[in-house]
C-alpha cells in the first residue's frame, strides 16, 4: 500500500527497538533518534520505505523545554539544521543564539553528542 508523503518526513519504527528517521526520499534517510543501538546518526539509503505502514508510522514530535537542541527543517529544504528552542517565543533560537528566531514547520528533538558547539541562547 502506497501513501503519498512529502520529503523530507520523520516517521517512527513500529517493530522492535525505536527509531527515528530523517526521510529525504521514500528509502533514503538518517536516523535522528536511536534506542538500543550505538550509532546515533545512521545514514542509509536503503532502509524500509518510508510508504510502508507496517514498519513505519508518522512521528509527532514532543514539547521542548527553553534552550533544548532540536532538529528543524522546512518543506522543500534538502537537509535537517541544528538549532535551540526559545519556548518564550515559541520558534528556534537563530544560529547564533538570540532569541525570537525563526519558525519551522517540521522539528525535532536531538539526542547525542553535537558535532560543532552551539550557542547558549542569549537573553
Amino acid at each position: 500500500m502506497s501513501n503519498k508523503i512529502e520529503y523530507p518526513c520523520l516517521m517512527e519504527s513500529t517493530i522492535k527497538s525505536r527509531v527515528v528517521v530523517c526521510f529525504s526520499s521514500e528509502t533514503v534517510g538518517h536516523a535522528i533518534d536511536v534506542k538500543d543501538a550505538t550509532a546515533n546518526d545512521l545514514y542509509s539509503d536503503d532502509w524500509e520505505p518510508a510508504t510502508n505502514t507496517k514498519v513505519w508510522k508518522p512521528y509527532m514530535p514532543p514539547l521542548y523545554e527553553d534552550g533544548e537542541i532540536c532538529w528543524v527543517w522546512d518543506e522543500g529544504d534538502n537537509g535537517t539544521y541544528f538549532r535551540r528552542y526559545d519556548a518564550k517565543n515559541r520558534k528556534w533560537c537563530f544560529m547564533n543564539g538570540e532569541r525570537n528566531g525563526s519558525t519551522w514547520k517540521y522539528h525535532a528533538k536531538f539526542k547525542g553528542t553535537l558535532p560543532v558547539d552551539l550557542p547558549k541562547i542569549k537573553d
